[in-house]
């Protein structure tokens, strides 16, 4: 009799088939590979609606906290959070980059503080570009670069002129105790035509170990800066020709965090993803993960990536879109190891929705159990009302995450592109990560795209 999943039982006596039987969390005597709710004891999987989650895992993971109050045009297309006063609670960074202030598609960025009562209603701190058409506030991001205890905020505008036309720029506001700094202490332009500098940002961590987290810049290339005492450094420290979604993490545990990098749009749009190991020197020259999943057509396998830690074991994995995989998108996750990233994914997710596409990946721990949950924001969902957008949480466990979402909210509002913008962090210092989703197209009493945040608290249910 052979032993398929190679977990030590025999597969005529393996109550769980292609999975370990020696995982089992939640001690119930069913191995968490086919658990319907590893995280809670419930031997006899009853699932009263039939919807694939056990009943001791239902119950609500998030818990709606209202709508961050805002004046800015199609608010929520991006969105970061991080501790920028140093108070112990994650404060949010939202942009909007067609915001009209004083010129039209100017852009804006608005900082909202967190406390013990949950995100302030109103922003603290503003920024616009005063340039038509700039679009500053496509891409925010939030790390502490100069090691001082405040995190620092990231802010672009790809379609920034000054002597190149469309060349981008990328700013640097330092926290404080008093929150963000007004001015910038570090512009970075990208000094050639069309270059878009400030397509996406992104922290990474602390790639080559020196206890400075270290920052990406998309443009006409992915360009890395290191953080320093003095702050991100002047001249870029690695760079890479592929573009497109940018994230951080330690896949292999030797301490330093790892680059991913996918581009939705390499080969001809069937999509690539690559990983890039970090050391004492910074990361290394070439990959040492490669990837790109296809049924055979353009799939855009890898327009975003995220890492997270789904099964606990202290090593980051991570999540690879592919937004035009036949069925409405599809996202899937690879296991960190020791060795490295697993070669096939362990787990997938299809569209939600008629119409679904994976544009945005975000993870944290929302309900307290040590492991990091998914989620997927599908901002073209149409179910029924078009492109109304939907956001997806799957969690995680011993045995990696649930095949099915625990909590799903649509907007139910026409074209109000739900999910576009989406980011967890702790905003009220329970020790629960929230849930921050932006719906930048949303409408306001004139059917005009003014653009909405909302905020669910993160519950142990």
């Amino acid at each position: 009799d052979p032993d398929s999943d190679g977990d030590g039982v025999l597969d005529g006596a393996d109550v769980c088939y292609a999975q370990d039987d020696t995982l089992d969390g939640d001690g119930d005597g069913v191995p968490d590979g086919c658990d319907n709710c590893p995280s809670d004891a419930n031997a006899a999987q009853l699932d009263v609606d039939a919807d694939g989650l056990g009943n001791a895992c239902e119950g609500e993971v998030l818990l709606p906290a209202g709508l961050l109050i805002s004046d800015l045009g199609t608010v929520g297309r991006s969105i970061a959070t991080g501790d920028v006063n140093g108070d112990g609670f994650d404060d949010v960074v939202v942009g909007a980059p067609l915001h009209w202030e004083t010129i039209d598609r100017e852009g804006a960025a608005a900082l909202y503080l967190g406390s013990a009562g949950g995100l302030a209603p109103m922003e603290s701190w503003t920024v616009f570009s005063g340039q038509r058409d700039a679009q500053l506030g496509a891409s925010v991001a939030a790390a502490d670069v100069n090691g001082d205890g405040f995190d620092d905020v990231l802010v672009s505008a790809p379609n920034y002129d000054n002597g190149q036309p469309s060349e981008g720029v990328v700013a640097l506001f330092l926290g404080s105790a008093a929150g963000l700094r007004a001015t910038p202490s570090w512009v970075e332009e990208g000094n050639a035509p069309n270059a878009a500098l400030g397509s996406m940002v992104a922290s990474l961590g602390d790639v080559n170990g020196d206890g400075y987290e270290d920052v990406a810049l998309v443009g006409a290339a992915t360009s890395v800066y290191h953080g320093s005492a003095a702050g991100l450094r002047v001249v870029a420290d690695w760079s890479v020709p592929n573009v497109g979604s940018v994230a951080g993490g330690d896949v292999n545990g030797d301490g330093f965090d790892d680059l991913v990098l996918g581009d939705g749009g390499a080969q001809g749009g069937r999509g690539r993803a690559w990983v890039y190991l970090g050391s004492a020197a910074g990361l290394a020259a070439d990959p040492v993960w490669t990837d790109s999943q296809s049924d055979g057509g353009d799939d855009r396998y890898g327009t975003n990536v995220a890492t997270l830690d789904v099964n606990g074991d202290g090593l980051d994995d991570i999540a690879i879109s592919a937004n035009d995989w036949p069925g409405g998108g599809r996202t899937f996750v690879y296991l960190g190891t020791p060795r490295g990233l697993q070669r096939s994914p362990s787990w997938y997710a299809v569209g939600v929705g008629s119409s679904a596409y994976h544009d945005n990946l975000g993870a944290g721990d929302l309900n307290g159990d040590g492991f990091d949950d998914l989620v997927i924001g599908n901002d073209l969902a149409t179910d029924p009302e078009l492109e109304e957008g939907a956001v997806s949480v799957y969690l995680g466990s011993a045995a990696g995450l649930l095949a099915a979402p625990v909590w799903t909210e649509e907007s139910d509002l026409l074209a109000a592109r739900f999910g576009w913008g989406v980011a967890t962090g702790d905003v009220d210092g329970d020790g629960l990560d929230d849930l921050v989703v932006g719906a930048p197209n949303q409408a306001n009493a004139f059917l005009a795209p003014q653009g909405a945040v909302y905020v669910y608290l993160g519950n142990t249910p």
